[in-house]
């Protein structure tokens, strides 16, 4: 499997040390309150303000997805805000199988793990006045369904006590647009297309040995333009492309892994995201395919 596919799919860094259970049917040892060193103290919470949190509905839309909340404290004030988007995947929870159904099956008990570990894995945003709090996410692979939560801190260290999908808790999945462009890749195999609805473009394993180049561009659909290239995008938020990024090496594998590919966001028609991942197989031949599609 290569490194960077985990990546995506996951949407998060895997911390130190994990005291997560080892299947959906074990409940954790360390159960602790939302406010553990404040008696007394009313907990903050985070409300999700768009898109309108809805516990039936799954936003399933083209890349990217901005979210936007607020927040509050009845007796104090809000000091930040934690957030992180899960995938299926979560390397914290190895032994889950679907971690978006298992965060929504044991809220409080995924709370208090990672409220044990400071919030490890997370994005952290401080709280400012006249400030609306915001996220934006692209590279995620399309086909599979996250969870966008949030968690307000107040001045006390206290956090929300669950997480609902009523309030900050969010299902969506990004699926490829109509006027997506196609992409080609380049390099010693020859040449590669697809489109952003094949899921992995696969491509030869060159005869040449790694490291090598790699090389790309996209083909728009009329009335569209290119506006941009991001490689190795990190999982989740959106940043920045420039259209001088049209160009990777591909590393000498680690022993005992297969040779790594390459993912690619391109920028175009005025803000929209395509994610596109290159992968090596061992089929001879070179010229255009059309890759499987992504696979929950």
């Amino acid at each position: 499997m290569l490194p960077l596919l985990p990546l995506l799919a996951s949407c998060g860094r895997q911390v130190s040390r994990s005291i997560a259970p080892a299947s959906s049917g074990t409940t954790f040892d360390l159960a602790r309150s939302a406010a553990p060193n404040a008696s007394g103290n009313q907990l903050p919470e985070a409300t999700i303000l768009s898109p309108a949190p809805d516990r039936n509905f799954t936003i399933v839309q083209g890349a990217p997805i901005r979210f936007e909340w607020t927040g509050d404290d009845p007796d104090g004030h809000l000091r930040e805000y934690q957030y992180r988007v899960f995938g299926p995947h979560n390397p914290d929870f190895p032994y889950i199988l679907d971690f978006v159904s298992y965060l929504q099956a044991n809220p409080v008990q995924v709370l208090s793990y990672y409220d044990s570990l400071k919030w490890a894995g997370w994005e952290h945003l401080q709280v400012k006045k006249d400030t609306q709090p915001s996220a934006t996410y692209s590279a995620l692979l399309r086909h599979q369904i996250y969870a966008f939560v949030v968690v307000a801190i107040d001045n006390r260290g206290a956090h929300d006590s669950t997480l609902s999908r009523e309030r900050n808790m969010i299902q969506f999945a990004f699926v490829p647009r109509p006027e997506s462009p196609s992409i080609t890749f380049v390099g010693p195999f020859g040449q590669v297309t697809g489109s952003e609805a094949d899921g992995f473009i696969q491509a030869p394993v060159p005869p040449v040995p790694p490291p090598f180049q790699v090389s790309w561009f996209a083909t728009p659909t009329p009335g569209t333009t290119i506006e941009g290239y991001l490689s190795h995008p990190s999982p989740g938020l959106m940043q920045p492309t420039s259209l001088g990024d049209t160009t990777a090496t591909i590393p000498i594998p680690s022993p005992g892994n297969s040779l790594p590919g390459v993912a690619v966001e391109v920028e175009y028609d005025h803000g929209k995201r395509a994610l596109y991942v290159l992968v090596f197989s061992s089929v001879a031949g070179t010229g255009s395919t059309r890759a499987s599609r992504l696979q929950n």
